[in-house]
């Protein structure tokens, strides 16, 4: 299963791509478990992206980022982080 996190850059008055990376690669990485962090360019560029992405996998889960969920909840499983 590929795990994919949506990043809307100018959501929350900063880009915190680099911070959701680094947690998912802490998190993830080590279980080798498959990951992308994608950061939106546009608006609806989130679902058109989900819809690429889910054509070409069997599995795709996609989590938007809540501000500071992520961070507060690092040393925790990674999915419960992220608000459903």
């Amino acid at each position: 299963m590929k795990h994919l996190f949506i990043v809307n850059p100018v959501a929350g008055g900063r880009d915190r791509t680099d911070e959701v990376t680094a947690a998912a690669q802490a998190v993830l990485g080590p279980a080798g478990l498959e990951f992308e962090v994608y950061r939106t360019k546009a608006p609806m560029d989130a679902v058109e992206k989900i819809r690429a992405e889910a054509k070409d996998c069997d599995d795709l889960r996609a989590r938007k980022r809540e501000r500071d969920e992520l961070s507060r909840r690092h040393g925790q499983r990674f999915h419960q982080g992220v608000r459903r």
